[in-house]
């Protein structure tokens, strides 16, 4: 799909001129990523990703966290309890066969936050009354509505004869060539039907909010009442319990690491997010980068991977971990396909010795404003560009090449003697044990050398550094 048909984009075409009308700015940021599991990266990095200000998050990582409901309460846990705003968090796709999912949001709701979900029967009723074109001749399928033409062959939606199939994706002859248009991947008839029903959604839920203020009523008094429904049931949320941990990836993690820290800093404790990804906040903002290279299409791309790949050092020489984008990633088309990219920190073994700080100071002043540096628990987590299909290239260095020593790493001029793996990331360890101190400064500065695997060109492509 173009990216203006993607379901976001659709409600936010819906819902700019209705907010409008009452002086509310609505955006709608369509931040989604591609083959992504929404824990503990994404969780980790909410606030860098998705901002400080956001009054919704959705949870629409079905493809790979469908059926693994530990995922999800992670990342609900730390965005709708965490980021500063207190969004609710709202489940795009539940399956009716999958409870635990609703079971997961059903908790987020006693626990003082906001849950929201999709429900299946009432998406069930919508498809059922959506009309079949099979059977159908020319004139009578030319005759139905634009977003239901073509739409459901067969009691199946975006498939089958005679013309769904051949029908799912529109604009075919803009880049005819662009990624994407899979079978399992959603066309634009069923991207317009979830964005439009977002908007129907949001746009009665003001209509209920503005009938239940009234013309008469004292605004200042409800508003302060409404803040210490907000405050009371925050302090609900900070004393509730844990997501339950039977099942979950964190009981993988290793004993050392569980018997080290407190599992609840995974769920409740701040975290500040050095990433590379796209699309993030941090990247454009400016504030990753430190730059005011701004904006979605004016932030600071960093350098293009053939570029990187010729960067050398001497022997006792210190470089900066330079940020790098794969031009492979990016589609030329006319019109925005999309905005997901991976790109990552880099560093190989033409190198020598490269560096992360973390935080800066941008980072340190936007997500750290509101507690002083000690408030972290000195737990680096380190989260690797994960490869297409599980398949690497050659003298990709991951996670297992750290735990062979083909990757060196220093905090702050101590050794990193191993990396606990956690899931697709890895917590940084020492001779210490996990916990690391900061500098003087409150931060911590990753120093790597790569060594490689043999005499080719070695690299290591850094997705986030995370504190926790």
């Amino acid at each position: 799909n173009l990216f203006n048909q993607s379901y976001t984009a659709v409600m936010e075409n819906a819902l700019v001129d209705v907010f409008g009308s009452i002086g509310i700015e609505f955006e709608g940021r369509a931040y989604a990523m591609g083959g992504t599991p929404a824990a503990p990266e994404i969780a980790l990095c909410n606030e860098a990703i998705f901002g400080t200000d956001p009054d919704v998050l959705s949870w629409d990582f079905a493809m790979l966290d469908g059926r693994i409901w530990d995922r999800k309460g992670m990342y609900s846990n730390r965005g709708a309890g965490l980021n500063p705003n207190r969004p609710a968090i709202f489940d795009m796709f539940i399956d009716k066969f999958v409870e635990r999912r609703v079971e997961e949001i059903q908790k987020i709701e006693e626990r003082g936050l906001t849950g929201l979900y999709m429900n299946p029967d009432v998406f069930e009723e919508m498809k059922n009354g959506i009309p079949d074109t099979f059977g159908l001749n020319s004139e009578q399928i030319n005759a139905l509505p634009r977003f239901v033409r073509h739409f459901k062959c067969q009691d199946a939606l975006e498939k089958g004869d005679p013309t769904c199939d051949d029908m799912k994706y529109d604009n075919k002859e803009v880049c005819p060539d662009r990624k994407g248009m899979a079978s399992w991947h959603p066309g634009w008839k069923l991207m317009a039907l979830w964005g439009n029903t977002i908007a129907l959604f949001l746009s009665e839920t003001l209509l209920d909010a503005i009938a239940e203020i009234g013309p008469d009523s004292d605004r200042a008094s409800l508003l302060r009442h409404l803040e210490t429904e907000e405050k009371i049931d925050y302090q609900k949320f900070s004393k509730s319990d844990l997501p339950d941990l039977e099942g979950s990836f964190l009981t993988q993690i290793g004993d050392e690491l569980l018997n080290e820290t407190d599992v609840s800093i995974f769920f409740r404790s701040p975290s500040i997010c050095h990433t590379a990804r796209l699309p993030a906040e941090t990247r454009y903002l400016g504030i990753l980068t430190e730059s005011d290279k701004v904006g979605v299409d004016g932030y600071d791309k960093g350098i293009p991977k053939n570029v990187a790949e010729f960067l050398k050092g001497g022997d006792d020489s210190l470089i900066s971990m330079p940020l790098v984008y794969d031009p492979a990633e990016r589609q030329s088309c006319e019109f925005e396909l999309n905005r997901d990219y991976k790109d990552f920190f880099y560093a190989s073994n033409k190198m020598s010795w490269s560096s992360l700080t973390i935080p800066n100071k941008a980072e340190a002043q936007i997500y750290g404003k509101d507690a002083d540096r000690y408030k972290y628990h000195g737990l680096l987590v380190m989260c690797i560009k994960s490869c297409d299909w599980g398949r690497c290239p050659s003298g990709d260095m991951q996670l297992e090449s750290i735990q062979k020593g083909q990757v060196q790493f220093e905090v702050n001029g101590i050794p990193v003697t191993n990396v606990t793996k956690f899931l697709d990331c890895g917590v940084l360890r020492g001779e210490q044990g996990h916990s690391w101190k900061p500098n003087a400064d409150g931060q911590y500065t990753l120093k790597a050398k790569v060594l490689g695997d043999g005499a080719g060109l070695s690299y290591i492509r850094i997705s986030s550094l995370i504190l926790l």
